[in-house]
């Protein structure tokens, strides 16, 4: 009989007692072995046996009561656990949304983080543009493999009704939805999507999917909210990027426009005033032919000089590949053209800077002598470029009228990007300067490892 009250899974925890008149050890021993807690042999004394009932009935309540404590401790660890996997996934995707404004690779390491705390099959990013379906980011997390697709992969008209109610959205088991068929999904049953908002604006989907049915609980759409909210700024934040730099091309070419114009063009109407007045020239004023050709040849000289500069800058590699001592000098005959101010160049031609230096000295040279233009009113400048030991310096120097130093603000917009610019590279900047003195930039930087 005991037996078959033990196999029963209901009473397995209830504690049995044997009272018997068989009093050998062998029947004692087969009581215990069928499942009883105690054994006790007539005749019986009621206050024993009483005790005995009360002692087993408190060691069985403690017994429940440690194994709910173990139970809630184990809970409270997978809950510990969870928060930090929570916190160190949410850490991760911060670190990627800083590190980079490459959307695709951030979208990647989103659905990874998510991988860590909400355990899916399947994970997807579908982006909108303009109304319509754009990209997908693909995260088969079994496979740990992480693929762009187009937005076919799951069904459009699941994606049209998150898009119209723009809230959680949860498929216990697809196999209820008829619609649900298409190949890439069909092995899926649980769905889970949270819409990526931007205030009102329906920007993407961020779903994850299982295999096994009913999977999803209300705690997980909590996770991936948070993971949307990521998400939302990482598409923003793209977003912007993309629009500044539209506006830096658009500002670019703008000021290419302004250059050619108030360079270029001008040297070139110049050049052709001066070439249709010659056949005049040759015949009332003939002794004069020669410096209508000496300045024909120095406004077209000064004309390559601004093409030229022009030309490096609508390449940033050009800058990184050309010698810096051919840099700065492109940059004095450009000024030369520009202003008609003489410059002097004083520079060893084999010095080698890393590509960072050689962009921040050719930087500063441009705003230094745009400086000179603008406010110096020199007749005359001369450029130094030298190594001195591991180190390479680069003095511009102007005879023009000078400045109060102390009377410039440190926050002066054009000084402070030059300085700027020599500390990323872990340089020094020294500007001197006098009224009626003129004006020397020095710069230093290390030679290319």
């Amino acid at each position: 009989m005991c037996k078959q009250i033990k196999s029963k899974e209901a009473f397995q925890e209830i504690p049995i007692i044997f009272m018997s008149f068989l009093s050998d050890t062998l029947d004692k021993v087969r009581g215990f072995e069928v499942g009883a807690v105690d054994y006790v042999t007539k005749p019986l004394d009621f206050e024993e046996v009483l005790a005995r009932v009360n002692t087993h009935i408190t060691i069985h309540q403690q017994r429940i009561r440690i194994c709910q404590l173990l139970e809630e401790k184990a809970r409270s660890e997978l809950t510990e656990r969870r928060h930090r996997l929570m916190i160190q996934a949410v850490l991760d995707t911060v670190v990627a949304m800083n590190s980079t404004l490459d959307l695709p690779c951030v979208l990647r390491e989103i659905l990874a983080s998510v991988g860590q705390v909400v355990e899916h099959d399947s994970a997807l990013v579908i982006l909108f543009a303009k109304g319509e379906f754009d990209t997908i980011t693909q995260s088969n997390h079994n496979a740990e493999t992480l693929q762009v697709h187009r937005f076919f992969a799951i069904e459009p008209a699941l994606i049209q009704k998150i898009q119209a109610i723009q809230a959680p959205y949860v498929i216990a088991d697809t196999n209820q939805y008829a619609w649900y068929g298409n190949d890439f999904t069909s092995d899926y049953h649980s769905f889970l999507a949270i819409p990526i908002l931007s205030e009102n604006e329906l920007l993407g989907i961020l779903s994850v999917l299982k295999r096994e049915p009913h999977y999803y609980k209300p705690e997980m759409v909590d996770w991936l909210q948070i993971f949307a909210v990521h998400a939302s700024l990482a598409i923003q934040n793209a977003h912007l990027y993309k629009e500044a730099q539209e506006l830096a091309v658009m500002k670019d070419r703008q000021r290419l426009a302004r250059e050619l114009h108030d360079s270029v063009s001008q040297t070139l109407y110049a050049v052709n005033s001066i070439a249709e007045a010659l056949p005049h020239v040759m015949i009332k004023k003939p002794h004069k032919i020669a410096d209508y050709l000496s300045d024909l040849s120095l406004l077209a000289r000064n004309a390559t000089a601004e093409m030229r500069s022009l030309l490096i800058e609508l390449r940033a590699d050009t800058i990184i590949d050309t010698p810096i001592a051919i840099l700065v000098r492109n940059l004095g005959d450009s000024f030369t053209a520009r202003s008609g101010i003489p410059v002097t160049y004083h520079m060893e031609e084999n010095i080698s800077l890393s590509p960072s230096a050689k962009i921040v000295f050719y930087r500063v040279t441009q705003e230094s002598l745009s400086n000179i233009y603008k406010h110096a009113h020199a007749r005359h400048i001369a450029i130094h470029l030298r190594p001195l030991g591991n180190q390479v310096e680069l003095q511009i120097q102007d005879d023009g009228q000078g400045f109060d130093i102390s009377a410039i603000p440190v926050s002066h917009f054009g000084l402070k990007i030059m300085r700027e610019r020599v500390n990323e590279i872990g340089g020094m900047i020294q500007i001197e300067s006098k009224p009626h003195q003129g004006t020397k930039y020095y710069i230093e930087s290390r030679v290319k490892s």
